[in-house]
């Protein structure tokens, strides 16, 4: 399949038919990582790998103690909670 760069602004845009988008699994937010080989004329364009953080339970545990909300506790029982 061929697309076509289109003005943008001062820039030039590349399109992504909804195809391709589906097929690769990436939307309009999904960083990708453009690298250009000048020798063989070759643009590549792919989803960026992203580096997730691997939590342990303790760490887990830190966070959720520090994103508790005591003003919430203030509220009286309005129904069934307590069944």
């Amino acid at each position: 399949m061929q697309t076509t760069l289109k003005k943008q602004g001062n820039s030039d845009a590349l399109t992504f038919r909804s195809a391709w988008k589906e097929g690769l699994g990436i939307d309009a937010n999904t960083v990708l990582d453009v690298t250009v080989d000048y020798q063989n004329r070759r643009l590549i364009v792919e989803p960026a790998k992203v580096e997730r953080k691997k939590y342990d339970i303790k760490e887990l545990a830190a966070i959720a103690k520090n994103q508790q909300q005591p003003e919430l506790d203030e509220f009286d029982f309005v129904g069934d909670e307590l069944l």
